[in-house]
């Protein structure tokens, strides 16, 4: 299976499916406009083959005996940081934003900061799941020709389950490595 980790847009594109949604509880939400002002400064995304590699940082599951939490954490990096190639069209290059702000109206997830500069981005959403599967997702990292670090953080509450819920942190590398392959 190829999983694909593009960019600036692991950020970009995991705020497609946020913002529109109900205010969150750890901040208000910003308006449409302002996170399209951000998302202008943010790093240009090149088109082009890229490799990538996420190393998970961090993973905690209250509520869960430490031996079931030391397996969960285990499957999950196995399969996090396994390493990917992903390709980014001239035409997702250019058109990935506009079609981000579209789908971002059809979510339930609120963007709660955003600050973008042409080498960086920083910001944070909250997304109000099904179920009660309540979290948010902060982001921090930095993109200069053809590569990008970028440091996620999730926690989610989950339903059901004694104790805060589950907290992750990954970074995620990419560099592009030439043209797409056919």
């Amino acid at each position: 299976m190829r999983r694909t980790f593009p960019i600036v847009a692991v950020f970009l594109l995991g705020l497609a499916g946020c913002s529109g949604g109900d205010d969150a509880d750890s901040g208000e939400a910003m308006d449409t406009g302002a996170v399209a002002e951000q998302m202008d400064k943010a790093p240009a995304i090149e088109a082009g083959q890229y490799e990538g590699r996420t190393t998970l940082l961090e993973f905690e599951i209250s509520g869960l005996p430490e031996a079931q939490v030391n397996t969960l954490r285990s499957t999950f990096a196995d399969e996090l940081e396994k390493p990917t190639s992903f390709c980014i069209t001239p035409e997702q290059a250019k058109n990935g934003r506009e079609a981000m702000l579209r789908q971002m109206a059809e979510s339930d997830c609120s963007i709660t900061s955003l600050d973008a500069t042409g080498t960086g981005i920083k910001g944070e959403m909250n997304c109000k799941g099904k179920g009660g599967l309540n979290g948010t997702v902060k982001v921090e990292g930095t993109s200069a020709r053809g590569t990008s670090s970028m440091t996620l953080e999730t926690v989610q509450s989950i339903p059901g389950m004694p104790g805060e819920g589950a907290r992750m942190k990954w970074r995620t590398d990419a560099r592009r490595v030439g043209e797409c392959s056919a």
